[in-house]
């Protein structure tokens, strides 16, 4: 009688290929440089990982037809992102202080919320949380994006071309309109202090200053209005609610979470959180509800043909 192991060994020659085989190993080797890196992740980063999908998939064809006008776009606004507050120079300041003080009665809610969940200037388990979901903002809509790919690749088209327009709204935004965070107007002197929790997370974490991050990458932290933070999640729930209906429902948790964090992180006012909901909205509605009848056209007619009887 055979031990465990050999019963096991057996029903791996048996019921996995060796394709399967090099696609678990695959899978097992990006869990494990998601934890040494501890889910520090990129948009090249991502792109690698799912070519490396398509690629066992058959698929690496497609995959870089379908994905290079996605990609490169988005590449050009990250490397063009750093110098858009640098075409203005105009920052507003005090403008957006009166606004945010406006709609909320003379009350700012980032002094609010760390005063309550923050005032020991230690970090609490819950920052973690919400530092994440700040991070991790551009990897929903690209996760969507692969598994619409996958799944739905007629979709795939009409949610990156939304993406697209929402992410060079956003760009165009912060060149006519360069806006300083809350965190920073704090240090200028324009608000009482606001602590820039996400720094203190990073250096814990990592022992580097955010602000050594952005010199090296050259990120524009002038670029408050409008949150991508808040915008890419928002725009990713509408499309996940789109194609599957009440399923995508359980996806709402994620741009609440979110939009509380990055107020609360000190990184925006309200009224970014609110201009990026209006933004993602528009581009949802320019790419889908007015596609809408194109979408269910196209998808009756491939439900309704018949196969090709073959030679």
């Amino acid at each position: 009688m055979k031990n465990p192991l050999g019963r096991f060994a057996d029903w791996i020659n048996h019921k996995l290929t060796y394709r399967q085989l090099l696609m678990a190993g695959y899978i097992f080797l990006v869990i494990v440089y998601l934890v040494v890196t501890q889910g520090s992740v990129g948009f090249d980063t991502l792109f690698i990982i799912f070519l490396g999908f398509a690629i066992f998939i058959r698929r690496a064809k497609t995959f870089i037809i379908d994905w290079a006008p996605f990609v490169l776009l988005i590449f050009l606004y990250e490397s063009m992102r750093g110098i858009a507050d640098d075409l203005n120079a105009r920052v507003h300041i005090t403008d957006l202080i009166a606004w945010e003080r406006g709609l909320f009665g003379g009350a700012m809610p980032s002094l609010k919320l760390q005063g309550w969940l923050h005032p020991d200037g230690l970090s609490h388990w819950f920052d973690y949380i919400f530092g994440f979901f700040y991070a991790a903002h551009f990897i929903f809509p690209l996760a969507l994006g692969f598994v619409l790919w996958l799944k739905r690749r007629r979709y795939f088209r009409f949610f990156a071309n939304g993406f697209i327009i929402l992410t060079l709204a956003g760009f165009a935004t912060y060149v006519l309109f360069p806006a300083m965070p809350p965190w920073m107007a704090s240090e200028q002197g324009y608000l009482p202090p606001v602590t820039k929790i996400l720094n203190t997370l990073t250096q814990a974490s990592t022992g580097v200053h955010l602000p050594t991050v952005y010199r090296v990458v050259g990120a524009n932290q002038i670029a408050a209005m409008p949150s991508l933070h808040a915008a890419w999640p928002w725009y990713t729930f509408l499309c996940l609610v789109f194609f599957f209906k009440k399923r995508g429902l359980w996806f709402g948790i994620v741009p609440l979470a979110t939009w509380f964090g990055v107020v609360y992180l000190g990184e925006h006012y309200v009224i970014d959180v609110i201009a990026g909901i209006i933004y993602a909205s528009l581009a949802f509605l320019v790419v889908f509800l007015f596609r809408k009848r194109i979408i269910s056209k196209e998808a009756t007619e491939n439900a309704t043909k018949k196969p090709k009887s073959p030679d």
